[in-house]
């Protein structure tokens, strides 16, 4: 698609208008994962002709990274559809992307067919807005799988040892803070650990590369693994969002309820390299570009 940038008129000799999208859903800073995400929105926005301003700046475009948050119907659930209301009440194109959807109450059900467009990341989640709520919306991946990679990094070489992140574990609180993921690394006393709140995404992709599979319980160290094009086995976390992934691509491969049941399905998974090919194939095949609006909807 043309830029919009390069038919807006100009207001003055070598500046052309850039409409404002507002990037709502700012994850970055929580993780390598996350930041990833934030980065190809960013930069796909702004390749497209958008100028990129934050939730709360005057925008003439609303554009929310759902992520990891539509579920249950959480606090930050709830805040984002009522951006998408605000911006849709005002007039102003309003999309939802790169998001979960699961258990949330049919508050919003009004709003949903409103929305300029509607992107869930895996088909779990798209068949529960359209069973529960009628609403339609297309599967492309996580954005974190498209973000560019340095062409340097520094790796941790992990010799062809498997590789252990964190995992989901039920809520509790630790020295009163909220807790929710845990080391098992008992569990897994051939693997080294790999940590991954500390690294940039980079280096958790090129460190996995060196790996023989991955043993995770975090849904963005799975992408990770996929970028890397290494194995994974792992344990669901709050959502459904790690099966709904491998169901968007058909592939058999098993996912345990809990850190403790991955030892039973390790050996199954690891046997079938063929149904990650599938995977990988299947995430490399989509244009994140697609969630991206253009300008030119402004008319």
């Amino acid at each position: 698609m043309a830029s919009f940038a390069h038919s807006w008129p100009s207001l003055h000799r070598g500046y052309r208008y850039h409409p404002r999208l507002c990037v709502a859903g700012d994850t970055s800073g929580y993780h390598g994962g996350c930041d990833a995400v934030m980065r190809t929105l960013w930069r796909l926005a702004a390749a497209k002709g958008w100028r990129v301003v934050p939730e709360g700046a005057e925008h003439d475009a609303l554009l929310v990274n759902g992520e990891g948050n539509m579920h249950h119907g959480s606090k930050r659930f709830h805040h984002k559809m009522r951006l998408l209301g605000a911006a849709v009440a005002a007039g102003r194109p309003a999309f939802l992307v790169n998001s979960v959807w699961q258990d949330n109450p049919p508050d919003y059900d009004d709003l949903l067919p409103r929305l300029s467009g509607l992107f869930v990341r895996e088909v779990l989640s798209q068949r529960e807005l359209a069973d529960r709520h009628g609403a339609h919306a297309e599967v492309v991946p996580d954005a974190s799988s498209f973000d560019r990679l340095p062409w340097f990094t520094l790796r941790r070489n992990f010799r062809g040892r498997p590789a252990v992140t964190d995992f989901y574990v039920k809520p509790h609180q630790t020295a009163g803070r909220p807790h929710r993921f845990e080391r098992r690394n008992a569990l897994f006393p051939t693997a080294r650990p790999l940590p991954f709140l500390e690294w940039p995404w980079g280096r958790i992709v090129a460190s996995l590369r060196t790996a023989s599979y991955l043993i995770t319980g975090r849904h963005h160290a799975v992408y990770a693994a996929c970028v890397a094009r290494v194995p994974f086995v792992a344990s669901e976390g709050n959502t459904h969002k790690i099966r709904g992934l491998i169901a968007s691509a058909d592939a058999d491969i098993l996912v345990a309820d809990s850190p403790e049941e991955i030892p039973t399905v390790l050996a199954v998974n690891l046997a079938r390299p063929e149904e990650y090919e599938r995977l990988f194939t299947w995430i490399a095949g989509h244009d994140i570009g697609r969630v991206i609006p253009d300008p030119s909807l402004l008319g």
